[in-house]
């Protein structure tokens, strides 16, 4: 009874957030001039489902203790195992690194042809500097990430099955070094943006002002989508096992997803109503905060911070309940 009070009391209280953070209030106390409902159920959805997960893992606090301290004895192991699938992806390769360079920028000046040419996708008059380049640059670099990591990770724990059965190891190890591997890659594409963005530069198309020294908060991004895609793919590695139908609808949803997600389009040129429900889809406020610090010189607000932190830690929570109430079957199915 008292943990069903409990859920109720962080519901309403998740309620009460996402209203206050939906409404658009006036000078004037207590009037609101506009009211988004989906982006209220949404910001009602998320902090519940953060709260519910903390309070379901505070409530085992040995399990929480034991993966905290298992992470620190675990570190070496983890970083051999992010060196070795480096070595393993550049072996015998004549570029080697290069590649995570390259590969955005052949993949740019392909889709700039296609969208901004023949299409006609322009850009220019929303204020993102650069044009489609820089534009496609930043969508590719976040996506390409949960792209990497939740494919990475949904075979992380199938893949180390002979390991899991003979040596005792914190599970959640495999999944975390996917992302950890995966964010490695996406630090390397990151230095595309910067040549490309350096090119414009040099030619004159970008005026040097204070606002670029917003891009030193690119950072921020990174780390929300970070959180965010560890605890996805902690959820979809422990999905995988029981279920192997996974693996093969993954790569579905990831397509799907790509086209649902302001990648190769901007948002602004989109239905309002399409808008908003777009913005029920998570790596949109990421790229639309990866896109305000470094080609539009804008410090994103409390709003898109918070937004941004919720999905991050939602998912980071749902992950966490879900693998730590699942591992302990894993070696029945592996």
């Amino acid at each position: 009874m008292k943990k069903k009070l409990l859920y109720f009391g962080l519901f309403l209280l998740s309620c009460a957030f996402g209203a206050f953070m939906a409404a658009d209030f006036t000078t004037e106390p207590f009037k609101v001039t506009d009211f988004d409902v989906v982006e209220c159920i949404l910001l009602s959805l998320l902090p519940f489902v953060i709260l519910a997960c903390v309070a379901a893992t505070l409530m085992d606090r040995r399990a929480f203790a034991r993966d905290v301290k298992s992470l620190g004895r675990y570190r070496f192991f983890l970083v051999d195992l992010v060196a070795r699938d480096i070595k393993t992806k550049y072996r015998r390769s004549v570029l080697g690194v290069l590649w995570s360079v390259l590969n955005p920028l052949l993949m740019m000046c392909v889709l700039t042809a296609v969208f901004s040419r023949v299409l006609r996708i322009g850009v220019d008059d929303l204020g993102y500097v650069g044009g489609y380049p820089l534009f496609y640059l930043t969508g590719y670099v976040m996506f390409n990430f949960i792209s990497e990591s939740t494919n990475f990770s949904l075979v992380s724990i199938l893949n180390n099955a002979g390991l899991i059965k003979k040596v005792y190891m914190p599970k959640y190890v495999f999944p975390l070094e996917k992302c950890c591997y995966a964010f490695i890659n996406m630090c390397l594409s990151f230095v595309a943006f910067i040549l490309v963005f350096l090119f414009f530069l040099i030619k004159g198309d970008i005026e040097l002002s204070t606002s670029m020294f917003t891009m030193l908060l690119a950072i921020v991004p990174m780390l929300y989508i970070f959180v965010f895609a560890f605890g996805l793919s902690l959820f979809v590695s422990a999905a995988a096992v029981f279920f192997r139908d996974v693996l093969h609808l993954w790569s579905v949803f990831l397509s799907l997803w790509m086209y649902a997600s302001p990648i190769i389009y901007p948002l602004e040129t989109l239905p309002e109503w399409l808008r908003s429900i777009l913005r029920i889809n998570p790596l949109t406020h990421y790229i639309d905060y990866f896109r305000a610090v470094l080609i539009q010189g804008r410090v994103p607000g409390l709003q898109e911070n918070l937004t941004c932190i919720l999905f991050s830690f939602a998912a980071l929570a749902l992950g966490i309940l879900t693998f730590r109430k699942r591992q302990d079957k894993f070696i029945l199915y592996i």
